[in-house]
């Protein structure tokens, strides 16, 4: 019976290498152009996502500001006519007091 004798030298190996080696660098090399296909349509998709959260932040930040704004400068206004008709009318009061 025939014994299989598998030569596992240097010289062996080396051939092996050199045998293998277009393979893995076919393999590595497809899956850098899988990343680099990810990469670009992520890239081609973030502007259309940018504009889209852009313009929803805008919207929301301006609703927001105007909200306050409006109730910030109601409450101003008021406070301040209210101090305005008061002292007004304790001046008027005041003088018409003392006229008559």
């Amino acid at each position: 019976m025939p014994v299989l004798f598998i030569d596992f030298s240097f010289k062996t190996r080396v051939h092996f290498f050199f045998l293998l080696l277009p393979l893995v660098y076919k393999n590595k090399r497809r899956i850098v152009n899988d990343a680099q296909d990810i990469v670009l349509n992520d890239a081609m998709k973030d502007p259309t996502n940018d504009a889209t959260n852009n313009a929803t932040n805008n919207a929301t930040y301006t609703a927001i500001n105007d909200a306050t704004n409006n109730a910030t400068n109601d409450t101003t206004n008021n406070t301040t006519n209210d101090t305005t008709n008061d002292a007004t009318n304790d001046i008027m009061n005041n003088a018409m007091g003392t006229i008559f």
